[in-house]
């Protein structure tokens, strides 16, 4: 099972059977017909049973189904525009996944789903919910939804309410009502509320979003027993919440649960003098609802003295594309003689949460996520839904992070498992004290439509996580940017031919760091596309990065990189263009249609430059 945030990573999985076309979607602005998914509802569903969902979005023609990362789930259009069919197999394992519509022209950004084994109902205002259900609906705009609760004299309840698990725009509370009408309690998202009922009696829940807004894109689920995950159980202590030891011995690492009011937990530890030590906690980068941090300290004489209080890591990147779970610690531990330290660890969110702590020697080690590389957003203060699909004859790119630990600074060469036949990937590395580098995939003119998830890896065992934003911010500094990581990375082939086909004629080029280097390029035209195309460098030349052109109707063009004002260090660095072309292109629903000019993002193969 997954936690989740709009504004914090999470994960999720789930393929359905037989569907064979996908795209790897985040923030977009180029006019492809490319589906966007907003909502699906009901947002929940029952293992070992069929459903009916409706989905709302843009570019949803052609629809095929819904796309799930795990085996068991399968599905196909329904009876009505946007209705689709879903069967889940018993199989499949309660949580939170990631569904995403499968359409002729690719996949959509995912949105967040339930599955659960124990029996569903809809919550309308007036409706009741049992204790043995799970129970969903969708926040009443400018209004409350008003759930009636019948309980017996010594019945307990533990209240909980979620909706970032399903990438809602929902911030819920729920208000509790004695039989009197008074207010004894309030709850929110993961910050389960627990009553015993003294005697007979009929409570109420008024769940509301705090903004008071409220439509489809405002799901939650609601449960009287915590029978809602909230946590994919990266961990686990061995003993229930109220028994948690209130020390630990920590030897390399530990799965545990964080206290749900904040208090600390204690881990000890020893280190020797020259042996620094690393102390990490991961939690928000696993995709849970938390905000860590921890105290160092050191036994003299007896007594535990402060060293230091830790709190957030780097953040690495900017929030507009993904959190990095920089709300997670981490701490290099420089003993100045042998000795016995301890770690006082908590959850500032107040909330349950799963964590890892980890006290290791220097290794060296990072962790990766990938994101579609596309072209800027207009405006600044904005982030759109974007897509990425890889078209048939043409190249795709991901923009790749490395979350580096703080004692880890070597190169990190990224290679890709699982892609279909007729989908290559390009040579990628991330060089030495870099945090960036892009990966290209280029599906021939013979790929066949597909649909799957690849494995993104860094030096062969590192698997990178994808990142998305769930929505479009008009004015990030008006509203808050809906981002979050997946586990999965999918991409697709699409059944569309990309316009226009840019690599270079040469894959490594080989130079010193003070030369000026010339890089011959073709360009393979489709169709009747002509016009002019440039395409611009990325990750190199800071705010004055090399422009490849090439001239309307031309077939190949070259570059002039000056090595000594871009300041590449010697090694190997990849390089990848990227830049937009305006083409015609005839619909795949509608043969007889006229060409539509739409704008794709063109990227180009990458070469390896190599200074000596």
């Amino acid at each position: 099972m997954v936690a989740r945030q709009q504004r914090v990573g999470g994960i999720v999985r789930c393929l359905a059977a037989g569907l064979a076309l996908v795209g790897f979607s985040l923030m977009a602005q180029s006019t492809l017909p490319n589906p966007t998914l907003l909502s699906i509802y009901p947002p929940a569903a029952k293992t070992a049973a069929t459903a009916t969902v409706t989905i709302t979005g843009a570019s949803l023609d052609g629809l095929l189904g819904l796309y799930f990362p795990v085996k068991g789930i399968t599905s196909k259009p329904g009876a009505k525009a946007n209705e689709i069919l879903l069967t889940v197999d018993e199989t499949v394992k309660p949580g939170f996944y990631d569904v995403r519509v499968v359409t002729r022209y690719g996949v959509s950004n995912p949105r967040g789903f339930y599955l659960t084994d124990r029996p569903l109902v809809e919550l309308k205002s007036g409706g009741r919910l049992d204790q043995e259900q799970i129970g969903f609906g969708q926040a009443v705009k400018a209004d409350r939804m008003t759930i009636a609760v019948n309980a017996k004299a010594g019945q307990k309840f533990s209240f909980s309410v979620h909706a970032s698990g399903l990438d809602s725009r929902m911030e819920p509370r729920v208000s509790i009502r004695d039989s009197g009408n008074s207010i004894i309690g309030r709850f929110f998202e993961a910050s389960p509320f627990a009553l015993k009922s003294e005697s007979d009696a009929v409570y109420t829940l008024d769940v509301q979003d705090m903004m008071f807004r409220g439509d489809v894109e405002h799901p939650f689920l609601l449960s009287l027993d915590g029978g809602i995950g909230l946590s994919k159980e990266i961990i686990t202590d061995e003993v229930p919440g109220s028994l948690l030891p209130k020390s630990v011995r920590v030897d390399g690492s530990y799965k545990g649960r964080f206290p749900a009011d904040s208090t600390f937990r204690e881990f000890t530890f020893t280190a020797k003098k020259g042996e620094p030590k690393i102390i990490d906690v991961r939690s928000a980068r696993a995709g849970e609802l938390a905000d860590p941090s921890f105290i160092i300290e050191r036994l003299v004489g007896g007594k535990w003295v402060f060293i230091a209080e830790v709190a957030d890591r780097k953040v690495l990147a900017g929030k507009e594309e993904f959190d990095d779970g920089a709300a997670d610690p981490v701490y290099r531990l420089e003993a100045t003689e042998d000795g016995e330290f301890r770690v006082r660890l908590r959850n500032n969110l107040s909330n349950q949460a799963a964590f890892e702590l980890i006290v290791r020697p220097l290794g060296g080690s990072f962790e990766l996520v990938a994101l579609p590389a596309d072209a800027p957003v207009a405006k600044k203060t904005a982030t759109t839904v974007t897509h990425l699909p890889l078209w048939r004859g043409s190249t795709a790119a991901f923009k790749v992070y490395a979350l580096r630990d703080i004692d880890y600074t070597g190169p990190v060469i990224l290679t890709v498992d699982g892609l279909p036949p007729g989908v290559t990937a390009g040579p990628a590395i991330i060089g030495a004290g870099a945090n960036v580098g892009w990966l290209t995939l280029t599906a021939s003119n013979e790929a066949a439509p597909w649909a799957g998830s690849i494995k993104i890896k860094g030096n062969g065992s590192v698997i990178a996580r994808g990142a998305v934003t769930v929505r479009a911010t008009p004015n990030t500094a008006r509203e808050p940017i809906y981002t979050r990581l997946t586990e999965d990375v999918v991409i697709g082939v699409s059944e569309a031919e990309g316009p226009v086909l840019v690599e270079p004629e040469t894959a490594v080029v080989e130079s010193k760091s003070a030369d000026k280097v010339t890089v011959p390029f073709k360009l393979t035209r489709k169709g009747d596309f002509d016009a002019e195309v440039k395409v611009t460098a990325l990750g190199i030349g800071d705010k004055t990065p090399p422009v490849l052109a090439f001239a309307a109707k031309a077939a190949s063009g070259s570059l002039v990189l000056d090595l000594a004002k871009l300041k590449l260090g010697n090694g190997d660095h990849t390089i990848v263009f990227q830049g937009t072309a305006k083409f015609k292109h005839v619909s795949l629903l509608d043969a007889k249609a006229k060409p539509k000019e739409v704008t794709a993002v063109v990227h180009s193969k990458p070469f390896t430059l190599r200074i000596k």
